[in-house]
């Protein structure tokens, strides 16, 4: 868990396509519910549920990367002013 430019970059990148992918869920799932009869839309709303709690397991999982990084301002100490 050393903070080095790499780990940090692929963390970030991490919480960068995972906010991508949850709020982009609509445009994803376009195609797929846009021509399906009625008995089969719940059927994509419950995968397009389950693609968006993946997609925010991924976020929790790369917040707590950066957590254990150090780059999270989680003490009171960390909001202090230097001046």
């Amino acid at each position: 868990n050393d903070v080095q430019i790499f780990s940090i970059m692929i963390t970030l990148m991490a919480v960068m396509n995972s906010l991508k992918s949850f709020f982009g869920a609509n445009k994803t799932f376009e195609k797929l519910s846009s021509g399906l009869p009625e008995e089969l839309q719940a059927e994509a709303m419950r995968a397009k549920a389950m693609f968006m709690l993946i997609n925010a397991g991924g976020l929790a999982l790369a917040m707590v990367k950066c957590y254990y990084m150090g780059l999270l301002p989680t003490n009171g100490s960390d909001w202090v002013d230097g001046t």
